[in-house]
């Protein structure tokens, strides 16, 4: 594990950084980090696992993301930007949902108008897994799967009207709780 960035509070990344290393910020408590340079194009293994983040923000560079990427973090609040190109993310074979990037992961607000695209795997394996997300506002590129996920509120893309019928979303409690599917 990354021992250098340990108890680290505020994080400038370099403009010149492409990829965000394997375990870079396991653990970090209280980690801020505003924004990353355009240059980056790659988030590794558990690369914010077990962390405790204010704000990130997922450039539009971005095409790969590796496996519990966030697992176990707790987020107050992430944003995803639309871009035509998806975020590929990776999920070992037969992993059972172990391992994907958001699995059990905390965030407060979640702001995601692009898609999350899995690669090298034969089976599909939900991004968010069994994540607690507070509020979630999903533009109309977004339509992402949030497998045995909780969600408190669930903002449509603009021009949404109806849910079909076939659509996924139940409810539990005062939560809502979406296993995939069709929500337009």
């Amino acid at each position: 594990y990354n021992t250098l960035v340990k108890g680290c509070k505020n994080t400038n990344i370099p403009e010149d950084i492409t990829f965000i290393g394997h375990y870079a910020f396991y653990g970090c408590n209280n980690l801020s980090i505003t924004s990353f340079p355009e240059s980056v194009s790659d988030f590794g293994e558990y690369a914010f696992a077990g962390a405790t983040i204010n704000e990130i923000v997922i450039p539009t560079s971005v095409t790969y993301i590796c496996e519990s990427c966030f697992s176990n973090a707790t987020i107050n609040r992430v944003e995803i930007p639309y871009s035509e190109t998806p975020i590929r993310y990776s999920c070992s074979e037969g992993s059972n949902y172990a391992y994907t990037v958001f699995t059990k992961a905390t965030i407060g607000t979640l702001i995601i108008d692009r898609l999350l695209s899995q690669v090298l795997s034969s089976e599909y394996v939900a991004p968010f897994f069994n994540t607690q997300i507070d509020k979630v506002y999903e533009g109309i590129h977004g339509q992402n799967w949030y497998s045995s996920s909780t969600i408190q509120d669930y903002y449509y893309p603009e021009g949404i009207t109806d849910v079909k019928q076939n659509s996924s979303f139940k409810y539990m409690g005062s939560g809502m709780y979406y296993s995939g599917g069709n929500s337009t």
